[in-house]
């Protein structure tokens, strides 16, 4: 399906999701608005293929803090930025950056603050080209979360 061939030539193929809204009226509408702009496309359908991606935080904190209160910051805070509605999910096309992660929980756990504290994030993510029709998102089941007493 992907490269050169003469079956591609002004053809655009297409792939949504939207929650709330089934397939098949999805496809309908997005149909019509391209008949509608320009009526000589072919168009090819590409499935959705959503992929969770997993990712691996151990937090090492002071034990005056509770752990399952940090768990729960940190997941919060990483669904919310990387989950299956975020903006990062939405743009598509994107990769988890370490970099992004470290700044947005040390910015928003108090328990990462302190020099009695670390962060250790690992992702999952094959360095392949990402697809257009790749929903790519961190989901709860992809999370893993680990909190334990710095020492």
């Amino acid at each position: 399906m992907r490269g050169a061939d003469i079956d591609n030539i002004n053809t655009l193929f297409v792939t949504a999701v939207k929650d709330g809204v089934d397939d098949a009226t999805l496809r309908s509408q997005i149909y019509d608005a391209i008949k509608a702009a320009d009526d000589s496309y072919k168009i090819k359908d590409v499935a959705v293929d959503e992929i969770e991606i997993p990712v691996v935080i151990v937090a090492k904190v002071a034990g005056v803090y509770d752990f399952d209160a940090v768990r729960n910051q940190i997941r919060e805070l990483v669904l919310a930025d990387y989950g299956r509605d975020s903006d990062f999910a939405k743009a598509g096309q994107n990769r988890v950056l370490y970099k992004r992660i470290y700044r947005l929980l040390e910015a928003n756990v108090p328990a990462l603050l302190g020099n009695r504290s670390d962060l250790e994030v690992v992702v999952d993510d094959p360095d392949n080209e990402i697809l257009p029709e790749q929903y790519r998102y961190v989901s709860a089941d992809s999370l893993s979360i680990t909190v334990e007493q710095y020492l």
